[in-house]
């Protein structure tokens, strides 16, 4: 409802379409609890230092040109009629991997070299790993520069955030 609602305020606006869409997917993009607990953590690995931002609260707010939000599968995927929650499936179903090869390895050969690559969500990690291992670009795929993977959000509650960093 949220990318919605920002869409028909800049249709209201008389915005242009590519205005629209990226303002709507910024508003929409792990809004809620989820983007204060993915700040919070991004913040205590120190990414808004390297970064040069007071908070990685600011990517959501004044800093939307400095991140890129994506996701591994672009189209909503049923597994036996329920939405599909990720896993290793992305990587061991010749057709999900299809799907990650013809969309998400497009996307990250169009960004600069000097990305980091937060994966968040179930089997993530394992697609980037498989990417890397298959030559997609090492310098695009890095491995150590967040300092480690970020936890699915739903693995970490509010009393546990000094866990969420996993080798």
């Amino acid at each position: 409802m949220i990318a919605l609602q920002t869409a028909k305020e800049g249709l209201q606006a008389g915005l242009p379409t590519g205005e629209i869409l990226e303002r709507a997917k910024h508003s929409a993009s792990f809004a809620g609890a989820m983007r204060r607990n993915l700040t919070e953590m991004m913040d205590f690995i120190g990414l808004q230092r390297w970064l040069g931002l007071k908070s990685c609260g600011d990517l959501f707010q004044t800093r939307q040109d400095l991140v890129h939000f994506t996701s591994a599968l672009r189209n909503p995927v049923l597994d036996q009629g329920n939405n599909f929650s990720g896993g290793r499936a992305m990587i061991s179903s010749s057709y999900l991997w299809d799907q990650i090869q013809t969309g998400l390895v497009t996307e990250i050969k169009s960004l600069p070299e000097d990305c980091v690559f937060i994966p968040l969500g179930q089997g993530v990690d394992a697609v980037f790993e498989k990417l890397a291992s298959e030559g997609c670009s090492g310098s695009m795929i890095p491995d150590t520069n967040v300092g480690g993977k970020i936890a699915t959000i739903s693995e970490v509650s509010d009393d546990q955030k000094t866990t969420f960093l996993y080798s």
